[in-house]
C-alpha cells in the first residue's frame, strides 16, 4: 500500500491536473483505512492457521484497482515522470499470490472446525461402543 501511495502522490506532485478530486480524497480515506486495518490485524499479529484471509483479499482487489486507476491517470497526463513513477512500481509478493491463487470462498477455520467435529464424533462413538460392549459383558 505504501508503495501505491507513493505512485498516487507522485501521479499529483507530476500531473496535477490529471488525478479527480474526488478520486484523490477516496484515495485518502482508503490509506487511511488501510493503516488502521494494517495496524490492528496484520502488523503485530502472526498468521494463524485459522485467520481469516477474506479481508485482506478484499484489500489486494482493491489494491489492483487503484494501481489500474494511477496507470489511467499517468497515461492520461502524458506526463513523462508519471508514468515512470507508475511504471516502477514494485509488485507486491501478496498481490502475485492474490492474482496466482484468488481466494477459494471457504476460510481455513471452517475445515479445521469440521475436521474437529469429525475427530469427536468418531471418539464419541468408539467411546460408546466400548461401553455397550463393557455392559454387555457385565450383564453375562
Amino acid at each position: 500500500m505504501m508503495n501505491l501511495d507513493s505512485v498516487v502522490q507522485g501521479i499529483v506532485a507530476n500531473a496535477p491536473d490529471s488525478v479527480p478530486s474526488a478520486d484523490l480524497m477516496t484515495w485518502n480515506g482508503l490509506k487511511s483505512a488501510w493503516d488502521t486495518y494494517y495496524q490492528n490485524n496484520i502488523a503485530n499479529i502472526p498468521v494463524l492457521p485459522w485467520s481469516d484471509a477474506s479481508d485482506l483479499d478484499t484489500w489486494l482487489s482493491r489494491i489492483q484497482t487503484w494501481k489500474a486507476k494511477s496507470a489511467g491517470w499517468a497515461k492520461a497526463s502524458g506526463n513523462n515522470n508519471a508514468q515512470g513513477i507508475v511504471a516502477a512500481m514494485p509488485e507486491s509478493p501478496a498481490t502475485i499470490a492474490h492474482l496466482e491463487d484468488p481466494p477459494t470462498g471457504t476460510p481455513t477455520w471452517v475445515w479445521l472446525l469440521l475436521g474437529t467435529a469429525f475427530a469427536t464424533g468418531i471418539g464419541y462413538s468408539i467411546s460408546s461402543a466400548a461401553k455397550l460392549a463393557a455392559a454387555t459383558r457385565s450383564v453375562r
